[in-house]
């Protein structure tokens, strides 16, 4: 861990395995989408490549289109996005990246929490 990565986990709260998993989920399920946008905003992601990833997901889902692998690259890549969402590879690596062992809802939640934590901690630094 450089001293950097020590500095975002002491002051920045988040879980970006929870982030993952959330993605995860919502690339592979519908039901997952319509469970999650009920908890998480965009602003809620901590790796700006994953609210970019959330938000076009909910773009295709919001016009009825598909949200799967090939259909999220696809528009970041018409879009101009791609890189700034990871590229390609980074998202097919969400995909198959390893089943959370909780529910898609437990990690929102999770993704949540780190959020408010984040909005919490910079709210009590700029009272100094």
């Amino acid at each position: 861990m450089t001293s950097d990565d020590t500095d975002a986990v002491l002051h920045h709260p988040h879980d970006l395995q929870a982030e993952k998993a959330v993605l995860r989920a919502m690339l592979q399920s519908p039901d997952a989408i319509a469970d999650i946008i009920e908890i998480l905003h965009g602003h809620d992601f901590y790796r700006p490549a994953h609210e970019l990833i959330y938000t076009t997901i909910l773009d295709l889902y919001g016009r009825n289109q598909a949200t799967d692998l090939l259909t999220v690259t696809a528009h970041l890549t018409q879009e101009g996005h791609l890189e700034k969402a990871g590229g390609s590879d980074y998202i097919a690596a969400l995909v198959n990246g390893p089943s959370p062992s909780r529910s898609w809802l437990t990690e929102a939640e999770r993704v949540q929490n780190a959020a408010m934590l984040r909005r919490t901690k910079r709210g009590c630094c700029r009272r100094r």
